[in-house]
């Protein structure tokens, strides 16, 4: 009879929101039988598997100020986790339950831009959840001053739903004239590996890769460039490299998405209408780009329209995609189109990168303190 009623308990707990963490914390208060259970590895397993998609559990917002950079985690809905700032790091990508960190050079920052040479970046891959960081050896070239880099699991085969404690890629691209740099680091050689490509490039200013978010369809990790006008796609598993030409629009894209299908799309917000294209397969199963849709017209603030807001950061398998405003960031439910309020006007320093943090929260793996960073 105990183990039947232990059954049942396990069977309400796995029901439990992954998007309302603190209920479970709640939940090992009740009694010891109830924390010895939500504690147990077999429980973290089961919780994942319940639900299988990871929830958003906080949002980066990057800062600077007089050249210090600022990264702060914004807890989502009841993550337990104070809102808590780091200094010296900026947050640059977040997947598979990791986050990619970067600490920019100080000195000579206003040359920066004329002397990219000095770009020595610093990277550290960080799980907020157990608070661990570790901090990646140098790169062996600076890049260029405009780069992108993401972070993501190196496993051939695996659901993500529990593997940010496994191996792991950090990828950083970079490119300057006709020649495109790629770096990957493998934490299970601990070594960087680099490949030049070169690809035919119209100027040396659209070589330069737009800091905005790259995306992950399938096996290809896809980042815009400066311009806006195509894209470079990385094969993790091959290392092919291919660029991809945007489609003409009278508009450019505001960022990179995946849909739910696991095709590459964009986003784009003008005035209160969300706009999004995505591929398709075309004659002779080439993949073609799909006619511009509206989606919904977003139901936003009256003062949050005073400028047209911006698309600035999209959660994969959940479907978010987040809007900068005068007033604040909002998410928008591609699935529900359902608008919520996230981050305030305090909490957001416009033009700058926010990521969010996607990962599996249960009492066994508490946050220890501050960041530590470990070679």
């Amino acid at each position: 009879m105990a183990a039947l009623m232990e059954e049942l308990v396990e069977d309400i707990l796995l029901r439990f929101p992954p998007d309302d963490p603190a209920s479970l914390v709640r939940a090992t208060l009740v009694c010891k039988q109830w924390c010895r259970l939500i504690s147990s590895q077999g429980f973290h397993r089961r919780f994942r598997e319940f639900h299988r998609t990871p929830p958003v559990l906080g949002i980066l917002c990057n800062s600077s100020d007089n050249d210090v950079d600022k990264v702060r985690l914004v807890p989502t809905h009841s993550f337990p986790h104070t809102d808590r700032v780091y200094i010296n790091w900026r947050a640059a990508d977040a997947r598979h339950g990791r986050v990619l960190l970067v600490k920019m050079p100080t000195e000579h920052r206003a040359e920066l831009w004329y002397r990219p040479n000095l770009m020595d970046l610093v990277f550290a891959v960080w799980d907020p959840v157990t608070d661990e960081a570790r901090e990646l050896p140098r790169l062996p070239r600076c890049p260029n001053y405009c780069w992108n880099a993401a972070v993501l699991c190196a496993a051939t085969t695996c659901d993500h739903q529990d593997c940010s404690r496994g191996p792991f890629l950090v990828v950083v691209l970079d490119a300057k004239g006709g020649k495109h740099y790629i770096h990957v680091y493998s934490s299970e050689s601990g070594k960087w590996s680099q490949q030049t490509v070169h690809v035919q490039d119209p100027g040396e200013y659209i070589s330069r890769y737009w800091m905005r978010p790259s995306v992950l369809v399938g096996d290809e990790l896809c980042s815009m460039f400066l311009q806006r006008d195509s894209i470079l796609k990385y094969n993790v598993r091959t290392r092919q490299i291919s660029v991809m030409d945007l489609p003409s629009l009278w508009y450019k894209p505001d960022l990179l998405i995946s849909t739910d299908d696991g095709r590459l799309g964009f986003a784009a917000v003008r005035n209160s209408k969300f706009y999004l294209r995505s591929m398709e397969d075309g004659p002779g199963g080439n993949a073609v780009w799909t006619e511009m849709r509206v989606v919904v017209e977003l139901k936003l603030p009256v003062d949050a329209l005073v400028t047209s807001p911006t698309a600035i950061g999209f959660a994969a398998d959940v479907g978010l995609v987040f809007v900068a405003t005068d007033v604040g960031v909002f998410s928008f439910d591609l699935r529900s189109h359902r608008v919520r309020k996230i981050l305030t006007r305090s909490q957001y320093s416009n033009g700058n990168k926010i990521v969010p943090y996607m990962s599996f929260y249960t009492p066994a793996f508490e946050l220890r303190g501050p960041l530590r960073v470990k070679d």
